[in-house]
């Protein structure tokens, strides 16, 4: 299963606060297939200020992590997102080197890590995650929903996740880390999303409506 956002701009899954957690990483991956490509759509957020996970430019995403003074800004200058096809995303941040990592691939190739069009540690203490929901398929002013569909969906929190971590995920979502703290490994739905990394954060659905299955075949148990 999957969820269809853009109907309305207030599309998202909220998971709550998650326990109110202070990283100082985080992971996410995402399975998403765009219909309309505009910028400053959502993929994730946590908190707002905060952390951001977003559609940029024309073909593009970027990493946003607030800082007291600038942001942490990672952008893609080759991401070649498009619309009409499954792609997945993979980001990382870690505030110790201050370091961004994005990753791209789609049905048929690997994740890859990204070329940058902007990296910017920014300067000044980082936005504390710890209140503020993780939203997903949009961001905290509610009104930048994705325009498409998002099947898999994964958080981790103090974990920087490897390449190969990220790619064994892509070709089967599952739950692979001690430290994660949201994982919807068998597609997103209508209703309450349960949580199936074990944290019980589950996700509730605003106004998104369940669409079809990524082809990805058989996933494997959470």
């Amino acid at each position: 299963m999957s969820l269809v956002f853009g109907a309305a701009t207030s599309d998202r899954v909220d998971h709550g606060t998650l326990g109110a957690a202070t990283p100082t990483s985080v992971s996410g991956l995402v399975w998403f297939y765009l219909t309309t490509f505009t910028s400053s759509r959502g993929l994730f957020v946590k908190r707002s200020p905060g952390l951001t996970f977003q559609l940029r430019n024309t073909s593009d995403v970027r990493i946003v992590w607030d800082r007291a003074t600038t942001a942490a800004i990672f952008l893609s200058n080759n991401a070649g997102l498009t619309t009409g096809k499954w792609w997945c995303l993979m980001m990382t941040y870690n505030q110790t080197g201050d370091v961004g990592k994005i990753y791209v691939g789609d049905l048929a190739t690997a994740l890859a890590e990204v070329t940058y069009g902007q990296q910017d540690a920014g300067s000044g203490a980082y936005q504390d995650l710890a209140t503020g929901s993780l939203l997903v398929g949009n961001l905290a002013n509610l009104t930048n929903a994705l325009q498409g569909r998002i099947a898999h969906a994964s958080y981790v929190e103090n974990r920087v996740l490897t390449l190969a971590e990220g790619r064994a995920w892509q070709w089967a979502p599952r739950k692979l880390w001690a430290e994660q703290k949201v994982v919807a490994p068998y597609g997103y739905g209508t209703g309450t999303q349960p949580d199936y990394s074990g944290n019980a954060y589950n996700g509730t659905v605003t106004g998104a409506t369940q669409g079809n299955a990524i082809p990805l075949g058989p996933v494997w148990g959470a």
